[in-house]
């Protein structure tokens, strides 16, 4: 199947939705994009994020098999992550519509999106240097375990949601806030980093509403946070933590 007919597909499954009505805002925020980026791949043929177009079929009720032209039957339901029942030629021809333009990016060190960290995490065998060249978007924790108390950083990043609220890519200063905060706050901050810890990806809409280290400010502010189980070089696990602001 040639691209030109992968758009077709996905737009007839837009309009032919039930649950959806051709909605592409509704489609898009059921994708986790926003509907000036599916506007985007539809109109303009741009390339879209594999986890992106997974989640989309998910919500069309119909197979990555049959957006890749594998099958006719779009309702043929099969496993949509990598290696788990989708047909090798499917996947050749997400690999060849998907990534270029992303990787392109992210070589540039530009920030990436929540599809793109969660893609380089699956594609790489959750090894933490598919990250080496955006690592300065994220912070670094270590796994806790079951005596701890609260989180404790290893690395912050110079580009990191708290680095750039904190004006400032000072472990200590934001090791200070984390083992400052209320005791709530204190023990759900452990709690997701436990169970990230699992190995299971978690994606979280949290508020902050803390006093800066050493100041009367309060520092307010709507973000996601992802976390994930990630394992170093020398075999050692540690929680990487990607967060981005309500834009």
């Amino acid at each position: 199947m040639n691209k030109e007919e992968f758009y077709d597909r996905l737009k007839r499954a837009i309009d032919a939705s039930l649950k959806f009505h051709g909605s592409t805002e509704k489609a898009a925020a059921a994708g986790g994009r926003s509907q000036h980026y599916l506007d985007m791949v539809l109109a303009e043929k741009t390339e879209p994020g594999f986890f992106f177009v997974a989640q989309l079929a998910r919500e069309l009720g119909i197979s990555m098999n049959y957006l890749a032209g594998v099958t006719n039957e779009p309702f043929d339901i099969s496993t949509l992550m990598p290696g788990d029942n989708m047909d090798p030629a499917a996947l050749g021809f997400f690999d060849q519509i998907s990534g270029k333009l992303r990787q392109a990016a992210l070589k540039r060190g530009s920030e990436p999106t929540f599809h793109d960290v969660l893609e380089l995490w699956h594609q790489h065998e959750k090894k933490l240097e598919a990250f080496e060249t955006i690592i300065e978007w994220f912070d670094i924790y270590e796994v806790p375990d079951a005596k701890a108390d609260g989180i404790q950083l290893v690395r912050m990043g110079s580009n990191s949601l708290a680095a750039r609220t904190l004006e400032s890519a000072n472990l200590s200063t934001l090791q200070y806030a984390l083992d400052h905060v209320d005791d709530d706050l204190k023990s759900g901050l452990l709690n997701a980093y436990r169970d990230a810890a699992s190995g299971k990806p978690i994606l979280t809409e949290e508020v902050l509403n803390v006093r800066a280290p050493g100041s009367n400010q309060k520092i307010e502010l709507k973000y996601f946070r992802l976390l994930l189980r990630v394992v170093c070089k020398d075999g050692k696990a540690t929680i990487l933590s990607y967060s981005q602001a309500f834009r």
